[in-house]
């Protein structure tokens, strides 16, 4: 999701955090997916290319790391959301540690650049044809609608970059947005997503 959104999703995630006067125990944490490129190229899927391709390879070599449940529910429920210069930020303790996260701190982490599209600001009619993720162009809210190396990408982004409270049955625009984009020979920028 392009930055605004993200801002309206951490948003929610704040205000349910406050409204419900959470505790740490009763925070769901959602880990993300690891993904073996290698046994997809076995049966013949060769995403790792793209994933080169878009300077992604940090990002998924990351998911491969622990993950700390207590620590990441500790950051959501001292969180709050600010404008830091001129850029929205995610400010939060852990531990009474000071955390601060931003689209660059996110680059720096997964060792990715700010730069390309941003899914959700695109005009793709224009230049993105739907044939290239799509069985049928005319059906393109559906994912048995899309083409295989598609609903493999589908499944990646809603594991591990996409919110999962939707209907894992539709195609939303910012899916279709990556997934086009991912089809394409037009850089994606991750830490916006």
């Amino acid at each position: 999701l392009f930055f605004s959104s993200w801002l309206c999703i951490e948003q929610t995630i704040l205000e349910m955090c406050n409204s419900t006067n959470s505790s740490l125990n009763q925070l769901v944490i959602i880990n993300e997916k690891l993904v073996d490129f290698d046994e997809l190229l076995k049966i013949g899927f060769n995403l790792w290319k793209t994933v080169s391709e878009q300077g992604w390879n940090g990002y998924f070599e990351m998911l491969c790391g622990f993950t700390y449940p207590s620590l990441v529910k500790e950051f959501w429920i001292n969180a709050s959301i600010v404008e830091l210069n001129s850029e929205c930020a995610i400010l939060s303790r852990v531990t009474g540690i000071s955390i601060t996260v931003t689209s660059k701190t996110i680059a720096n982490v997964i060792n990715c650049e700010e730069i390309g599209e941003i899914p959700g600001t695109l005009v793709w009619e224009h230049y993105l044809p739907t044939w290239r993720i799509f069985v049928d162009p005319s059906k393109t809210s559906v994912v048995s609608n899309l083409c295989p190396d598609a609903i493999v990408w589908n499944q990646i982004l809603n594991s591990n970059l996409l919110p999962k409270d939707k209907d894992l049955d539709l195609v939303d625009p910012i899916e279709k947005d990556l997934l086009l984009l991912l089809n394409s020979d037009l850089k994606i920028d991750l830490p916006q997503v």
